[in-house]
């Protein structure tokens, strides 16, 4: 393998040579590894950290420390990608000196490395935030970004004063993510500087502010607000950004603007529209959205959808459970994600009713509610999904009926462990098994003869 690594010529034979480390004997060759960590190839140096931190050296944890004081940048980036793969942010008090390296180069690589961690993996850094607080002061706009959003999401309130600065960085993006991150804080002090941005060029950084200021719940920011949602606004995004946040501070007077903005013809603003008016309560405009649900407008269902069902407004509730009978199969497995966690008797009715969809999926969604419910009414109806052509629905059905009627479904699953299709004789077997209904045994023995050798391992 060494020698291999040393006569190896050119980056394929080397990255090749690299990715072979996963055979066996691929931990002789870490030393000659360790040396690609500083190669002129800059791809190459990333195929050999990620071949080092598949080895998970963990007895050359210190050796690998060490490296990050090395006075070469390519082993300190390889380095602390590799003590990141093996530890995650465990790593963190080994490779933090990296996000202080004085080569932008090593700083803008590990920065992105652990928010890779923090956004891909759900790892939080919890007190580690606090060593990005200088980053908001990096001569880099994208470490600047990245550590805005990373303080953010953490919720570090310690950053706040510096984010603050943030909101008058060169860079938009950057007073973008600072905008952002205070308004998920709930800095308060932050309104009069928001306010100020929603006369930004940038039409992000204005979108941002307006968002922000509804999420502080500032009533000073309203006549502002009602600025950016009038016409004297010219970017459609800021506008609606600018009424949900007045709909988030119960701006009643943003009522008659709203209404009108309802039944314009800009669908972006009916929909911002919509939600002012739902989060005001406004009942004139009943029908209105009544007509934007029955028009299927995603994301005034979806609005609906997480406050149903809506006290005081039939209107919306029956134009909602309307479209469990559309002729669309997309539309009916759409309302019934939206209704996920909702129960209302007028649903129940509906929910059985979608067990003999023709659409699967439509089907499964609706398996999900009765058991989740525990909807026993729609007891008869699965026991007639139980001989269903579709295979996964049978199987669904199964678990379901188990689920909802536990040990008397007993009867109604025994003569599946005969059914031709061996998937619903194994299916049937896990079934009962939950059960341990004694009764059942010799049916389930019989199937240690089974001619499928799936049947015959899971009996």
């Amino acid at each position: 393998m060494v020698r291999a690594f040393q006569s190896a010529k050119g980056y394929e034979q080397k990255a090749r040579v690299c990715r072979a480390v996963e055979l066996p004997w691929g931990r002789v060759a870490l030393p000659e590894m360790v040396k690609l960590l500083s190669d002129a190839d800059e791809d190459l140096r990333k195929v050999a950290a990620e071949a080092l931190g598949k080895l998970r050296p963990y007895e050359r944890d210190v050796e690998f420390a060490a490296l990050i004081q090395d006075p070469d940048p390519g082993k300190r980036i390889g380095a602390a990608r590799i003590l990141l793969d093996t530890f995650n942010l465990d790593a963190l008090p080994l490779i933090a000196p990296c996000l202080h390296d004085a080569s932008l180069e090593v700083r803008k690589e590990v920065v992105e490395q652990v928010y890779g961690l923090h956004w891909e993996k759900g790892f939080v850094l919890g007190e580690w935030a606090k060593e990005f607080i200088p980053l908001l002061r990096d001569s880099d706009e994208r470490i600047r970004t990245v550590a805005a959003t990373l303080l953010g999401e953490e919720g570090c309130r310690a950053a706040s004063p510096e984010l603050l600065a943030c909101l008058g960085d060169p860079d938009p993006w950057v007073r973008e993510v600072a905008a952002k991150s205070l308004g998920l804080q709930g800095v308060q002090e932050a309104a009069p500087r928001l306010e100020a941005l929603l006369d930004d060029p940038e039409d992000r950084v204005r979108r941002a502010a307006a968002e922000a200021l509804g999420k502080l719940g500032t009533p000073r920011a309203i006549p502002r607000l009602l600025r950016s949602m009038s016409g004297s606004e010219k970017d459609t995004e800021v506008r609606a950004a600018a009424i949900v946040a007045l709909g988030a501070l119960k701006a009643r007077d943003a009522m008659g603007e709203g209404r009108k903005l309802l039944r314009g013809p800009e669908p972006t603003l009916a929909r911002a529209a919509a939600r002012l008016l739902l989060d005001l309560g406004d009942r004139d405009s009943a029908t209105a959205l009544a007509d934007l649900v029955r028009k299927q407008d995603w994301s005034t269902l979806e609005f609906v959808g997480s406050n149903f069902p809506i006290k005081g407004w039939p209107e919306l509730d029956s134009a909602l459970m309307a479209l469990l009978k559309d002729g669309d199969a997309e539309i009916r497995n759409k309302v019934l994600q939206i209704l996920w966690g909702t129960r209302l008797e007028q649903s129940d009715a509906d929910t059985v009713r979608c067990l003999s969809d023709p659409d699967p999926r439509v089907r499964d969604h609706a398996m999900w509610r009765v058991e989740n419910f525990r909807i026993r009414e729609a007891t008869p109806e699965l026991r007639k999904l139980l001989q269903h052509p579709h295979l996964e629905t049978r199987q669904r059905a199964m678990d379901t009926l188990v689920a909802l009627i536990g040990k008397r479904a007993g009867p109604d699953l025994v003569p599946l462990l005969e059914d031709p299709s061996p998937r619903v004789r194994e299916s049937a077997l896990y079934a009962l098994d939950k059960l341990d209904r004694p009764e059942d045994l010799p049916g389930m023995i019989r199937l240690f003869e089974d001619p499928d050798p799936s049947v015959r391992e899971t009996a």
